[in-house]
């Protein structure tokens, strides 16, 4: 787990980061590149599909096959999801911090 890696991702690519976020929210949620452009993020399907791809490089997600369509979902290291959801709790406490 390589978690610089996976924080300059999600702080360079506001994709990733919106997956990450819907991820943290929702561990249990999985679709495909498809549903999480249109449904999670409401983006659109290439940078979805890239951004995937840098967040199933790093294990943030993983990916199954059903026939000839992938599935995404949070990855299965408890540890990892918990960083996750810690970062992106942070994310959004300094946000609202800087709102008020």
């Amino acid at each position: 787990m390589d978690v610089t890696a996976i924080r300059e991702l999600l702080e360079r690519d506001p994709v990733s980061h919106a997956i990450a976020g819907y991820l943290s929210r929702h561990p249990q949620a999985m679709d495909t590149a498809t549903g999480i452009a249109q449904w999670w993020i409401h983006h659109e399907l290439r940078p979805t599909q890239e951004a995937l791809a840098r967040l199933s490089d790093l294990g943030v997600i993983h990916c199954r096959s059903e026939g000839s369509t992938s599935i995404y979902a949070s990855t299965r290291d408890p540890t990892l999801q918990r960083w996750l959801i810690h970062y992106v709790d942070q994310q959004h406490g300094c946000r609202s911090a800087r709102r008020g």
